[in-house]
């Protein structure tokens, strides 16, 4: 007769991962490790030049960023009663469309102001300031003022989107 053997082997977790934070430009070093739970353990990259190990609160707190619950995965626009209701991305495209429309008609196109995270690849600042100048026809795009401080890594500045007002 042969013994049973039951094995209860978790899955192990993921190795840990060097990457760059990715809010405010200054590029500081992460060590990042899949905590099993759709979250991640985030520290400083000690190696790192940018930082040291150090980290801001919102690089410290990255971890608690990355899973989708709470997060608006589609478009929403809101509803004439006020309700925000899932539409389709042409819809949102074309909303957006039309208040930059209205918003240029009737203010002008130095009435539409980018402001750019410091978060944004070299691509992304290059469509983004066609947009601006050659579409919308106005120079307001404005970037985050980001400087590495040589006593450490400076506060984060840049939200993590680009937004788009009336002035």
């Amino acid at each position: 007769m042969s013994a049973r053997v039951v094995m209860n082997a978790s899955a192990p977790l993921a190795p840990t991962v060097r990457t760059t934070c990715p809010y405010c430009g200054v590029g500081c070093g992460l060590l990042a490790q899949p905590d099993g739970r759709g979250g991640a353990a985030i520290a400083g990259d000690p190696a790192h030049p940018a930082n040291l190990g150090r980290l801001c609160s919102k690089g410290s707190a990255l971890g608690e960023t990355v899973g989708l619950e709470g997060r608006l995965l589609h478009p929403m626009l809101r509803r004439t009663d006020g309700v925000l209701a899932r539409s389709s991305w042409t819809q949102a495209f074309d909303q957006v469309a039309h208040g930059f429309r209205a918003i240029i008609e009737r203010d002008g196109p130095d009435a539409v102001a980018f402001y750019l995270s410091g978060q944004l690849l070299t691509e992304d600042y290059y469509v983004a300031n066609k947009l601006m100048k050659g579409f919308i026809g106005s120079a307001n795009g404005l970037r985050s003022p980001v400087s590495a401080a040589p006593s450490g890594p400076t506060p984060c500045r840049a939200p993590t989107r680009i937004s788009i007002s009336p002035t």
